[in-house]
């Protein structure tokens, strides 16, 4: 991808291809069936100078990326063409689909979670995150029953998504042992595991179990740093924890607990 610096890759769910994205006004998709790469942009009637920031549905139906002025973008991962756009109060900064694909969640620069129904287009649901200025991660879990929201400030707040909808207000948990802007969020395979990290804060990772939400106290290792820390993922069946740091590394951690990898 000679001229595009790729910010993010990520699979679409059912394996087919990837999508390649970066500070550019346009993007790839690199189709693993038939070893091809395809440039998909500029979108239509768009003006976006960056795409760098997306999700892909669990149902590998829409890839939603974060626009301009609060604007996300809807494209059909078959036709690669724009379907529709949702707008938002102040920028969008996170993405997370759930309900199988069916249900987006957003957040971004007026501290607000919004959930918008994909099936109709419309915002369903839009609540203050407590205590957020501005929010800059979200997470689902895999059964969309929880998410995830980290603020500027370095809280996450975990909501029971039924009840945020429903009207509660008060996350489940609110954990406070960052002190600097959250940047990633992340539901391991069964949701017992939540980490949360700040590329801002050296060793700034932190894994909670749920459903206690205490903190490891033992991760990051006492005697092992991981530097500033970019992203992260768990393998499928959990067996595994990965986190790529600033320094270029990227760290493969066992976890005994799951058997399978």
């Amino acid at each position: 991808m000679e001229d595009c610096p790729v910010h993010k890759a990520s699979f679409l769910p059912d394996g087919t291809e990837v999508i390649i994205a970066g500070r550019r006004k346009f993007f790839y998709s690199f189709d693993l069936v038939k070893a091809s790469v395809s440039k998909i942009g500029p979108l239509t009637g768009r003006e976006e100078k960056s795409l760098e920031v997306f999700e892909v549905s669990p149902d590998s139906s829409t890839i939603a990326f974060i626009g301009n002025e609060g604007y996300i973008l809807l494209v059909s991962s078959r036709t690669k063409e724009l379907i529709g756009t949702l707008k938002m109060n102040g920028s969008a900064r996170s993405l997370a689909f759930a309900d199988g694909g069916h249900q987006l969640l957003s957040t971004g620069g007026d501290g607000h979670v919004y959930h918008w129904d994909l099936r109709t287009g419309k915002c369903i649901h839009k609540a203050v995150d407590e205590g957020s200025i501005t929010g800059y991660a979200l997470c689902a879990s895999p059964d969309s029953s929880l998410f995830a929201a980290g603020s500027s400030s370095g809280i996450v707040n975990v909501y029971k998504r039924e009840e945020f909808l429903g009207g509660k207000r008060k996350p489940l948990k609110t954990i406070e042992n960052l002190t600097t802007m959250v940047d990633h969020i992340k539901f391991n395979p069964d949701a017992q595991i939540l980490a949360i990290s700040s590329r801002m804060k050296k060793n700034g990772l932190k894994l909670v179990h749920i459903p206690s939400f205490n903190v490891f106290s033992n991760y990051p290792p006492p005697r092992f740093s991981v530097q500033y820390p970019r992203c992260l993922d768990f393998s499928p069946g959990g067996g595994f924890m990965t986190v790529g740091n600033a320094g270029g590394k990227v760290l493969l951690y066992k976890l005994h607990h799951y058997q399978n990898a």
